[in-house]
């Protein structure tokens, strides 16, 4: 989530029952929508060239695929929210 931040900001992680979610919140988000885009479409996305600090979005979005959830993922100016059942 940090490549999200170009300025700064917060990274928030919360457990809540069987639920994670993760909130980045800084003053400006850099458009991250094809990596986003990655979470949500699982093993069926096309995978852009990868920066270093990248990698999390497809490995979680392939992992989310193979448990059988999707990440629900909302986005505006100054945060991103990525939500998603924890599973046994």
């Amino acid at each position: 989530m940090e490549p999200c931040l170009p300025q700064g900001g917060t990274v928030t992680v919360t457990r809540i029952g069987h639920h994670l979610s993760v909130l980045a919140d800084g003053p400006e988000l850099r458009r991250m929508s094809p990596m986003l885009d990655l979470l949500t479409q699982g093993n069926g996305a096309p995978c852009p060239e990868l920066r270093p600090a990248d990698v999390q979005f497809p490995l979680l979005g392939t992992l989310c695929a193979d448990r059988g959830c999707t990440p629900q993922v909302t986005a505006d100016a100054k945060r991103v929210q990525i939500a998603m059942p924890l599973l046994n």
